[in-house]
Order: C-alpha cells, then structure tokens, then sequence
C-alpha cells in the first residue's frame, strides 16, 4: 500500500505543473508512519502579481476571519514570516503560527511579536 501510494504522489506530480508540493504522513504498518509529498494545485499562481506576504495575509483572513485583523505580517526574502500584533487568545496565537506555516513559500515563522490581549 505504501509504495501504491508513493507512486501515485509521483505520478501526479510529473501531470501537473502550477503546483507546489506539502507533505502528508500515510498510516503504515508498523511504528510511525511514512511522509510523501503530495502536489497541490497554487491557489495564486502568477507570482508577479502574489507576494508571500499577500498569500499569508489571505490565508489568515480566510482561517480566521475578524481574529486576523490585528495581525501584522512581513515575509522576508529567505521565506521567513514574521507575525506581529495581538490576538484574543493563545489558540488563536498557534492558529495564526500553523495558517502562516502552511502558506506556500514560508519556511519559517517567528511569531514572538504576536501577543495575546
């Protein structure tokens, strides 16, 4: 089953172009489990027009709504986002860390300026 499924994830990358890839970790027999990369079509494809700081800032208006009005983002140039600003509570906090993690082209995100209040 795990290589059916590697497999897959392959084919489907060499099909499809516009794409970027995420990992996933597939249940497997035994301890742990197995991570492949599975591509996902770029909701904004034109880069010209998409920054990674618009693509963080989407992502947080469409995860969490009026929570995200207070949050400041920069991406720097080596993919690094950085969160400032406040937040009602510390699940809001890690959910903002986790939104701006999972936006294509960030690489990391610090997150220390965003306070909660």
């Amino acid at each position: 089953m795990k290589y059916k499924l590697l497999s897959f994830a392959m084919l489907a990358a060499l099909g499809l172009s516009g794409c970027y890839t995420t990992p996933v970790v597939v249940d497997t027999p035994g301890p742990g489990g197995t991570v492949i990369w599975v591509p996902v079509m770029d909701p904004f494809p034109n880069p010209d027009v998409w920054t990674t700081g618009d693509r963080v800032r989407s992502a947080l208006n469409a995860g969490m709504g009026s929570a995200a009005s207070r949050i400041n983002v920069y991406v720097d140039a080596n993919g690094v986002a950085f969160l400032s600003g406040y937040v009602t509570t510390n699940a809001d906090r890690e959910r903002a860390r986790a939104i701006a993690q999972g936006t294509v082209g960030v690489r990391t995100v610090n997150y220390s300026q965003l306070r909660t209040g």
